[in-house]
């Protein structure tokens, strides 16, 4: 999951929940064992960087060797912001339409209505930049969800008024 985290950039939510879901089920040995493992296939960088994104953004128990490890490795902590930024950077008006002609697309592709409602509501899912504009109490978490399509709107709108103000015609 590291290196497929490593490959993307770390540019998917979704490889980071899965590194999440992986250290959350993991006993402490284990956690042990992935470093040994890590270090000897000289990846242990990797592992740490999908750990120490999964403990900031999901809130994931490390071990005591893992935490350790992280704490030590002064480069993933140089390389966290940018990627936590990127995570959470609002989208621009042609990525937008590109993500809603791809929902479209994977909705027509879908024959019952609970797959496409399913599909819709994986789409809708809170990510890491709806937890990180936003910070909620658990007791609250359930407001993400009505939350991220606004937001979305909010960042689009935004930007692209910045975009318009930004603008100077030539001069002739």
């Amino acid at each position: 999951l590291a290196f497929n985290g490593a490959k993307d950039c770390w540019k998917r939510l979704d490889r980071i929940v899965d590194v999440a879901a992986i250290l959350r089920i993991t006993s402490e040995n284990d956690q042990e064992i992935a470093l040994a493992s890590a270090r000897r296939a000289g990846a242990l960088r990797m592992l740490l960087l999908g750990a120490a994104l999964a403990q900031q953004l999901l809130d994931v128990d490390l071990s005591p060797a893992m935490s350790r490890a992280v704490r030590a490795d002064s480069v993933i902590h140089t390389l966290m912001p940018a990627i936590i930024s990127e995570l959470s950077a609002p989208l621009d008006m042609d990525e937008m339409r590109w993500q809603l002609d791809v929902t479209l697309f994977n909705m027509r592709l879908r024959n019952r209505m609970r797959d496409r409602a399913r599909y819709l509501a994986a789409r809708l899912a809170p990510t890491v930049g709806d937890w990180t504009a936003l910070r909620l109490p658990t007791n609250l978490s359930f407001l993400y969800y009505p939350l991220r399509p606004l937001r979305l709107a909010a960042r689009a709108f935004t930007r692209q008024e910045d975009e318009t103000h930004h603008f100077r015609p030539r001069s002739t």
